[in-house]
């Protein structure tokens, strides 16, 4: 448990250490960089993106509507007839306050997320950046598992927490994209996709990552050498 809440807390540091730095760029750049991306926001678990320019907009946050069914775990083909069914919720956020039960008691369950991305035509080799969910998570994209992060259960004992940030190639195949995403947690009073999801180009997003891993270790480097 013990290596499990300090992982916890070390990422929670470097997240608010991100955010910080992140202000402070767009204060200086006038938040321009950001505006185009942030005016696209999935709707009933669908992004548009078809009117999308990769090359000259760049990366994508996962941001909006995401379909909802709060404890169960839909494998993605099960969608067709859950969908009349489902609620839906903003990501990133926690689902505290979207499901039945006190704000601060119904942190721990279990759910799973839907979102539908429309793709451009002439859209190039993706990948998906993930950062942590709350407290563990699986991703499928297009049918297909391809990030395990902790391991997601339905109670306490059959779930294991984890916090591994990464990024990983998408296998699209067509001009829709569908991400489903299994969430657990039975640690922390807190549950859901708290983090942004982001896709785009597969160069640009491992760019995009390498740069914030050494952005990270610069700053952990020079609050050590500011402690001795």
């Amino acid at each position: 448990m013990f290596p499990q809440r300090f992982s916890y807390y070390l990422y929670c540091f470097a997240a608010q250490l991100r955010s910080v730095f992140l202000v402070t760029f767009l204060l200086f750049s006038g938040g321009n960089i950001l505006s185009v991306a942030q005016a696209l926001t999935a709707a009933k678990g669908v992004l548009d993106l078809r009117g999308w320019h990769w090359q000259r907009n760049g990366l994508v946050p996962l941001h909006g509507e995401w379909m909802f069914h709060w404890q169960q775990l839909h494998r993605p083909g099960d969608f067709p007839a859950q969908a009349k069914r489902a609620a839906y919720v903003p990501v990133p956020d926690v689902w505290n306050g979207h499901v039945p039960g006190p704000w601060y008691q119904n942190g721990k369950g279990y759910a799973t997320y839907r979102l539908r991305v429309l793709l451009p035509k002439g859209t190039p080799p993706l990948a998906l950046k993930y950062m942590t969910a709350a407290t563990a998570m699986d991703v499928y994209a297009d049918g297909r598992l391809l990030v395990r992060q902790g391991k997601v259960g339905v109670s306490f004992e059959t779930m294991a927490p984890a916090y591994r940030p990464g990024y990983v190639l998408l296998p699209v195949q067509g001009d829709t994209l569908e991400l489903v995403v299994h969430t657990s947690n039975f640690h922390y009073f807190q549950g859901g996709l708290w983090d942004t999801l982001t896709i785009g180009p597969a160069g640009a997003v491992r760019t995009q990552w390498v740069t914030n891993v050494n952005r990270d270790f610069f700053v952990l480097g020079c609050l050590l050498l500011m402690g001795l």
